[in-house]
């Protein structure tokens, strides 16, 4: 049996997105969202309704996202976005850490952003 092709890891990747309990809160950024051929990874935000991250929090809750980023390295990248802070996984995917070039990513997800279930798996070109 031959490996998977890049849109068939991107399709499992996001059968797997739609698993989560917070699924329904996962907005789906970049090439993806933006309907392109040859997508080369799959940038999602959950948003966090909370009003603040604050300092010291667990964020344990988020462990199952953290593992599909591990498990999919190089097609999944993740981010936690609080109304104060956007997080992304760090180089390893085994911790959550601050983004850097927040603003950016913040402008791409509130202007490009699609709710994961509008997303519909992905066509080999």
């Amino acid at each position: 049996m031959s490996a998977p092709t890049g849109i068939t890891r991107l399709n499992e990747v996001l059968q797997q997105l739609r698993r989560l309990p917070y699924a329904d809160r996962i907005l789906v950024f970049g090439s993806v969202a933006a309907g392109k051929a040859r997508p080369f990874d799959i940038d999602i935000a959950l948003i966090e309704p909370r009003t603040r991250f604050e300092r010291g929090e667990q964020l344990d809750s988020y462990g199952a996202l953290l593992r599909l980023a591990r498990r999919y390295y190089g097609d999944l990248d993740p981010f936690l976005a609080f109304p104060n802070l956007l997080i992304c996984r760090n180089a390893e995917a085994t911790a959550w850490v601050r983004a850097t070039h927040a603003r950016g990513l913040r402008r791409a997800i509130q202007t490009e952003g699609r709710p994961l279930a509008q997303i519909p798996s992905l066509a080999e070109p």
